[in-house]
Formats: C-alpha cells, structure tokens, sequence
C-alpha cells in the first residue's frame, strides 16, 4: 500500500505540512520517518513475512505498548486494525555500533533491557527458535525456493537442540524479542530501547542473548561476560545453551534468507543477493562456524 492511501489515518496524528523520508536499517519492512509541524513520527509498513510466519500483528501492538509502558520501546501512536502498519514515536539517538558492545556500561545496559523484555507478562504469542526455523524454510518452499540439502542435517541436530532445551522450563517459557541485531538496538537520551518487535513472542531466552553473540562475532571470552551479566554467574550448562542457541540463530539466518530470496522485489527492502547469502551461512555452518 503506498504512502499517499495511509495518509487519511496519519493525518490526525501529525500537523501539515510535512514531510517523508525512508529510513534505512530494516531488511524486511518499508519504514518512514514522517516530520510534522508538531511532532516527527515514524511509519513501519508491515511486509509479507509477518503472515508467513503465521504471527498475530495485533499481539505485537501489545509488545510494543508494554514495552513502551516499561521503557524498553517506542511508543505506538497508532496501528491499523489489518495490522498493515503501524505510527511509533520517532526516537531520538543512535543505533548500536560493534564498538559499542566492547563498553561495560553499554552491554550492561543491554542485557539490562534483554531481562526486562523476558518479563513481560500476558501477551499470548508463542515464538520459539524453532517455529522461526520451521515456517521460514516452509515459506521458501512453498514460494519454489530450493532448500539446501546441507539442512537436512542441520534440521536433525535442531531437533536434538530443542529436545535438550525442553528440560529448561524457565528459560524456554519467556517473551522474546527474537531480533537483537545490532539496528534493532538504539541508544537514546533516555537509555538504550530496542526497535523492531515483529517477531517477538513467548520462546527461548538463550536466543536473545545469543543473537548479540552470534552477529557480532563475540569471543568465548566475551560470550562467557554475556552469560555472567545475565545470570550472575557462568556455568557449562549455561554456555551450552548459548552454543546451541548460536546454531538456531544460524538455521534462523538461513532460513529467513532463502524466504526472502523467494519474495519479489517490491516485497523487500534491500537491494541483497538473499540466495547467495543463505548458501554462505550454510558454508559457515559446515565449516563449524557459530557466528555471521
């Protein structure tokens, strides 16, 4: 839907004149930045993934509104009931650089943020590791996609992962936020607040914090600082489940590439070779790699 159709449901939220820009950092959505005369709002168009993975918009309103109310996320001025898009609060600062990470005070605050997102209460939308991996590979199926048969294999040791995970019932039962790459994450006057809740959902805490690891190549040395300002303490049980989460996030990269190499190209947001990327990640993976 363009811009210029959504503009009877923006036009109560901002003053004219104004002005739209595109923003850039998402792979997946269409976002805008849209300056008013009394305020700047950002618009996010929701694209095909959301539906494919069989994900409830409306149950993401409400992350983000608790997320909001708990200072971890922007705030929803307005949403539409098809759940096609949604108008936040544009917030002010910068997004995570790698550098950043290596600051105490900035991964603390990270983490920080991480452990608040894991307890958020009643919002009823399950999204584990495993459903990401699974209906990203079905979707791409289903869209004439060839499925490495390198993943046959690595489905295989999923299925040991998830078996293993499933004795954790603390862990495995928290909201997620399922996306913490480094542009989801923004550090604003007020603290750091996490951008970007699509695929948020009830699922695997390990996940979240091995997607910092696994994206920004971190050392055993910071994985192990990781865990430690997490739990408050670093065990070998804790480390294997950062490990095994690590593999997931890398099945997640695989299977979200090969959906989108399938989608058509008014359906994504980056000028990427989608294929090409998911066949270097299954690479990595055989090499014995844990990390993009």
């Amino acid at each position: 839907m363009s811009i210029q159709a959504l503009l009877p449901e923006i036009e109560p939220h901002l003053a004219r004149p104004f002005e739209i820009e595109p923003l850039d950092g998402g792979f997946t959505n269409q976002t805008y930045k849209i300056t008013g005369l009394n305020r700047t709002l950002v618009l996010k168009q929701v694209g095909r993934q959301q539906n494919i993975l069989g994900l409830d918009p409306q149950q993401e309103v409400l992350a983000l509104q608790r997320a909001s109310m708990a200072g971890i996320g922007p705030r929803v001025i307005h949403h539409s009931q098809q759940g096609n898009f949604l108008l936040m609060e544009f917030l002010q600062g910068s997004l995570i650089e790698a550098a950043d990470l290596n600051r105490p005070e900035i991964l603390r605050a990270i983490v920080g943020q991480v452990q608040a997102v894991h307890q958020m209460q009643g919002i009823a939308r399950a999204c584990s590791p495993y459903h990401l991996v699974e209906r990203y590979l079905q979707g791409a199926s289903e869209l004439g996609i060839k499925i490495p048969h390198q993943m046959a294999g690595f489905l295989r040791r999923m299925e040991g992962i998830e078996k293993r995970r499933s004795r954790d019932h603390t862990f495995t039962r928290v909201y997620c936020h399922n996306d913490l790459y480094r542009f989801n994450i923004m550090q604003t006057p007020q603290g750091i607040r996490l951008l970007d809740w699509e695929l948020s959902g009830v699922g695997d805490a390990f996940f979240d914090l091995a997607t910092l690891s696994f994206s920004n190549r971190f050392s055993r040395e910071q994985d192990e600082n990781l865990i430690f300002l997490y739990f408050g303490c670093c065990t070998p049980d804790l480390m294997q489940a950062l490990q095994d989460m690590k593999f997931m996030n890398m099945l997640r990269e695989i299977g979200w590439a090969l959906l989108h190499a399938g989608l058509e190209p008014e359906q994504v947001n980056h000028q990427m070779d989608y294929l090409s990327w998911a066949h270097t990640v299954v690479q990595r993976l055989q090499e014995g790699h844990l990390d993009l």
